[in-house]
């Protein structure tokens, strides 16, 4: 028995029924996946209580176990102060026991976004698996040496690490020389050849979380120069954002008369992200962060092109295959760029070719395959 750590979902998610970050739907996609092949009882997915309604829905053939149940009581019994330190200590031993139940008689523990800090003593004397997305945080907010140090026995303890890009790998390895980071890449659900709707109006997509590493406001920059060369719309989609960064660029399309040529989509659903995908004209993504690229490979498989900066790990990802710019923060490159493209369309034998060669490498099936060999691997 494999236990699946479930509880970084989001609020939102599971209220909206629907997987909206990237770590969340890799997760499902796996999910899916190991369920198809006939495995789903192998999995227990560990979830916080209130997640579990939506979990349970969503993968019907999994068990779904509840980690972190709180008692409520109805009114405090012994003084507000005393009550509360009782309760306190009451709900962490409750915790604790439904963690403990949680994990019994599992081989091991599966973290598909790294390590959260919740189930970090759960993990104490139990193998478990870690799936690493990239190491920002460890790179950028573990500051004190106490946690630098936790961090380095999480990794090192690892019975396996997965890294999602060859670029993620590289940088586990160079950051914990003891450990044996395996690439195993994000995996994607392979959509039908489509059509697009003849009468919807041409326009470039980009689809990210917004915030400054995302780096929106050099593709809005861009399309700002050429917006009168085409006839084409801007559509950003995001299922996270930072409101500072939304504004940012809320007024720069102001400043630039730009409202009715731009649109910025908020927390879409997955059937509404799949038709923006399926009736763009070009995607263009202008992150300069990236521990995969997942939506870049996510348009090619729609049979669209692509314009990705020119760094790590798109290059990984895409092999070399899509359309790029060197230098992730110039607009006047990118729309030079997307011009082009726009100009002198990829043959559609060039697109299908894209296509076929990422579908061989990401499919859900392939990847689950790797997945399934790690686990074996651990758990004998």
């Amino acid at each position: 028995m494999i236990a699946v750590d479930f509880t970084f979902l989001d609020t939102i998610e599971y209220e909206q029924k629907t997987l909206l970050k990237s770590f969340c739907i890799f997760t499902g996609v796996l999910l899916d996946a190991f369920a198809d092949a006939g495995m789903a009882n192998r999995f227990r997915i560990c979830c916080t209580s209130g997640q579990q309604d939506y979990l349970k829905e969503r993968f019907p053939d999994c068990e779904v176990v509840a980690v972190n149940r709180i008692l409520r009581l109805s009114a405090p019994l012994l003084g507000a102060e005393r009550s509360l330190r009782w309760f306190r200590r009451l709900n962490r031993r409750t915790a604790l026991f439904f963690r403990t139940q949680a994990l019994r008689d599992v081989d091991c523990i599966w973290f598909p976004y790294g390590l959260p800090e919740f189930f970090w003593k759960a993990a104490q004397g139990r193998n478990y698996i870690l799936t690493i997305h990239d190491l920002m945080i460890y790179h950028n907010d573990v500051k004190e040496p106490a946690d630098a140090a936790e961090f380095q026995a999480m990794m090192n303890r690892a019975a396996a690490i997965a890294g999602v890009s060859e670029m993620t790998c590289r940088d586990i390895k160079d950051s914990f020389p003891d450990t044996d980071p395996v690439y195993i890449p994000n995996p994607f659900l392979i959509p039908a050849h489509t059509v697009p709707d003849p009468e919807r109006t041409p326009y470039i997509l980009s689809i990210n979380g917004y915030g400054e590493h995302k780096n929106q406001m050099t593709l809005l920059k861009a399309f700002a120069r050429i917006a009168r060369q085409t006839p084409c719309r801007l559509v950003f989609c995001g299922g996270w954002q930072d409101p500072d960064y939304v504004e940012k660029m809320r007024v720069f399309i102001r400043e630039n008369q730009l409202e009715e040529r731009v649109d910025l989509i908020i927390r879409a659903k997955e059937e509404e992200v799949n038709d923006l995908l399926k009736n763009c004209t070009l995607f263009v993504s202008s992150s300069r962060a990236e521990g995969f690229g997942r939506t870049p490979i996510e348009a090619a498989l729609y049979g669209k092109s692509v314009i990705v900066p020119e760094i790590h790990p798109f290059t990984d990802t895409t092999h070399g295959l899509v359309h790029y710019y060197k230098d992730p923060m110039d607009d006047r490159e990118l729309a030079g760029c997307i011009l082009d493209v726009l100009e002198h369309p990829d043959p559609q034998e060039k697109l299908m070719n894209i296509r076929d060669a990422f579908e061989q490498e990401y499919s859900a099936a392939h990847c689950a395959e790797q997945y399934t060999a790690l686990f074996r691997k651990v758990t004998g």
